[in-house]
């Protein structure tokens, strides 16, 4: 059986194990039956009732790896405690077997239970740890994994670190590459199988620190972990299929998290062949890849392809009773996202919901759930469902400020949201107001004084202290993303830089409406058109637009020649992009002839309305087109104080 296993014949071993424990069972029941006479008959009863416990702990082991977890549960459940009645439990084999629970609880989705089996394992094993370091690190780094699962990061990450501390300590490596440069434990681990020991820690360690957003240390510790298989360690033959996969799969990862989807799918895919051929029983495995698969297609924008994906996968993930997994939740969560970008709001909430539903079962307030919310409460605010959506936003909130306290920079977008949720669909400026400063503070104080971010919470900022008529406050505001946004304007952005544009637009007005603003207002208009000409091209019709709007402002506040100038620049652009005889040209002429006759500029007012005429006259025989034409005929005879005419 053992044989079968180490060659992954594991339905084989399976086979041999389940004939060998009805072997030892029928063995041991006979010599319960008999009564010893001698000590060493004794003896051999007690081998024989380790020998069954050994046999159990196999064979559950083996169903494990076939994902019959029913199965494994009742095996090692057996063995448990007849290695604790005749070991105790500091032995290294109960310890073994208590690790081994721990890993079918995890794979049942009984978290908690099984962060408790490698507790008390760990605990035993501390009272002399030189006894087995190398197992103490073994059942740390499990504890580790099941702890990312449950989103428990910072405590994941603790363990982890101390597992990879015991395993360099029992190689001999304490001291080496402890300043961030593995190379040289790369190049003494390479040469022996030491590097295998090492390579799992350091990519769970990279999973977890892709689950907080650092990709870079993530990155990192793939590359460590790839490194110690070796060069070409795929095409070298030295690897069992089972060991193959994994490493594809860090791979697939490494280049997910690089943003190079295109490779990250072609190693997703080898690795989804191969346990498809060689190991369609693992239909678990299968169910992940899947899921992986389709993230990547999401992080290329295929929500499409995306979401049949992750249908295909949470089927696999629910099933063998593993309805309330956080695999399954996870899964969930993704499919929701995907139908939220597919514009299927209502499909994405009851996807959400079942993720909400499973996380908070599994975890309790957690920041798996927080996430949650704060993703139900966007789409909320989508639909218009503005009470379900503050709801959603404060109890995300309410979460994270327990997990993390006041203050952390996890809760900033949580107050930006709901404030941007007060602002739109509520009266209660005051507390949006408050909500972006809270948010304001957070940023400033992780992220500096000068990120984009600072700069988009300061114009919501803003905007809203217009709303409550604090002109000064907002005009401060305004000013301060101006000083951010400016320096760090890339004409190559593209059509992204038409919000910078519209923010300018935004601040010069706020600026006009404040005594001594005129300086400020003139050099953000300037900016915006600017911005706009580069994104747009310096003739087209979003900057007619923009100016446009821009000469409307100055007409609010007498600022008749900057509105003059505006209007003729627009003009001037409409004449190329409409043609010269087109009405939305003859009725801005028209209003370029109002602001000349304001200025008592009769030369240039007589031509603008004749021109404004002639169009009109020349572009539409309807009824309307005939008024507009008169009108302006008139308003041209008047210019001249002929008053036949304008009659």
């Amino acid at each position: 059986a053992c044989a079968y296993a180490s060659h992954e014949f594991l339905r084989e071993a399976r086979r041999v194990y389940d004939s060998a424990v009805e072997l030892v069972k029928t063995a041991a029941s006979a010599a319960s039956k008999s009564s010893p006479s001698s000590r060493e008959e004794e003896e051999d009863d007690g081998c024989a009732t380790e020998a069954l416990a050994a046999l159990l702990h196999h064979h559950g082991l083996i169903q494990f790896r076939l994902e019959d977890y029913d199965g494994a549960l009742k095996s090692v459940g057996r063995s448990l405690p007849l290695r604790e009645r005749l070991l105790g439990k500091d032995h290294f084999r109960f310890l073994r077997t208590l690790r081994l629970m721990g890993d079918v609880l995890a794979a049942t989705c009984k978290y908690s239970a099984s962060v408790c089996c490698y507790d008390s394992a760990v605990s035993s094993m501390r009272k002399d740890p030189r006894k087995d370091r190398m197992l103490i690190a073994e059942v740390l780094e499990r504890k580790g994994g099941v702890l990312t699962i449950m989103g428990e990061l910072n405590d994941a990450m603790e363990c982890l670190d101390e597992s990879l501390c015991w395993k360099r300590e029992e190689m001999g490596l304490a001291g080496i590459g402890v300043d961030g440069n593995s190379e040289e434990e790369d190049s003494l681990l390479t040469r022996t199988s030491g590097g295998d020991a090492l390579f799992s820690v350091r990519v769970k360690l990279g999973d977890v620190h892709a689950e907080k957003g650092d990709n870079g240390a993530a990155l990192s510790e793939y590359e460590k972990a790839l490194r110690l298989r070796g060069e070409d360690s795929l095409s070298s033959g030295a690897f069992t299929e089972s060991e193959t996969v994994f490493i594809l799969l860090v791979e697939a990862r490494r280049h997910e998290l690089s943003f190079d989807h295109e490779e990250a799918l072609h190693y997703y895919e080898r690795s989804l062949d191969i346990m498809r051929t060689v190991t369609p029983y693992r239909r678990d495995g299968i169910s992940d890849v899947l899921h992986c698969i389709g993230r990547t297609h999401a992080g290329m924008g295929d929500y499409k392809t995306a979401s049949k994906l992750f249908q295909d996968s949470v089927g696999g993930r629910r099933a063998r009773s593993r309805h309330s997994g956080l695999d399954v939740a996870d899964t969930f969560y993704q499919l929701g996202v995907a139908y939220q970008h597919l514009n299927k709001p209502k499909k994405a909430l009851v996807r959400l919901g079942e993720a909400l539903r499973i996380r908070k079962a599994q975890t309790g307030d957690s920041d798996l759930v927080a996430v949650t919310r704060e993703k139900l409460g966007k789409i909320h605010k989508a639909l218009g469902d503005v009470p379900k959506a503050d709801s959603s936003y404060k109890e995300a909130i309410r979460i994270r400020r327990l997990i993390y306290g006041d203050g952390h920079d996890c809760l900033a977008s949580l107050y930006y949201e709901r404030g941007c949720l007060k602002d739109e669909f509520s009266d209660r400026m005051d507390q949006a107001a408050a909500l972006f400063r809270d948010s304001l503070d957070i940023r400033k104080r992780t992220l500096g004084d000068a990120h984009p971010l600072v700069a988009d919470t300061l114009y919501k900022l803003g905007c809203t202290l217009l709303k409550l008529g604090d002109r000064e406050g907002a005009g401060h505001c305004f000013k301060d993303v101006v000083a951010i946004r400016k320096p760090s304007f890339d004409v190559s952005g593209g059509p992204d830089q038409r919000e910078v544009a519209e923010m300018f637009f935004a601040v010069g007005t706020s600026f006009l409406e404040r005594d001594g603003g005129h300086e400020y207002a003139l050099a953000s208009y300037d900016e915006a058109v600017r911005i706009q000409k580069a994104v747009s091209g310096s003739h087209h019709d979003d900057v007619a637009a923009l100016l446009h709007n821009m000469a409307t402002q100055f007409l609010e506040r007498n600022m008749d020649g900057e509105a003059l100038w505006c209007m003729e620049e627009c003009a001037s652009i409409r004449r190329r992009t409409l043609g010269g005889n087109h009405p939305g040209l003859a009725a801005l002429l028209k209003s370029i002839g109002y602001v000349h006759e304001k200025q008592g500029q009769r030369e240039d007012c007589l031509r603008c309305y004749e021109e404004s005429a002639r169009i009109w006259c020349n572009s539409s025989s309807s009824d309307e087109g005939g008024v507009e034409a008169a009108e302006a005929e008139a308003e041209a005879a008047a210019t001249l104080g002929e008053k036949e005419a304008v009659e």
